[in-house]
């Protein structure tokens, strides 16, 4: 699968990184191992960056990206969080569906 996602056309900005990884030795297979973690890297940034917009516009605060989530809270002026919440989450959950990107979203503790 690797092999495949380095190919990719949308991954083709690696093709820079391997140029230069070659000039200075590397293999292909390190290469390959190098350039994989930046393309897994690059999709869950624009995960996150849509659930990101999507939270924007239903009112909610970034507060801050902790690895693989947001931490959110909602506007001083909104009422029910806990619904406001929900309906957030299934509006970002959708707006990731419309980039092609079919995820689970969950509050977690």
């Amino acid at each position: 699968m690797r092999h495949e996602l380095l190919k990719h056309p949308r991954f083709g900005w690696t093709a820079i990184d391997r140029e230069y990884l070659k000039s200075i030795g590397k293999s292909d297979g390190a290469i390959d191992a190098l350039l994989l973690p930046r393309i897994v890297q690059s999709c869950e940034n624009e995960v996150l960056g849509i659930i990101h917009r999507s939270f924007h516009r239903s009112q909610w605060i970034t507060c801050a990206k902790v690895f693989d989530g947001l931490i959110v809270e909602p506007y001083p002026e909104c009422i029910d969080a806990t619904s406001g919440l929900k309906q957030a989450l299934a509006d970002a959950t959708t707006a990731c569906a419309l980039q092609g990107w079919n995820d689970v979203l969950i509050e977690k503790p």
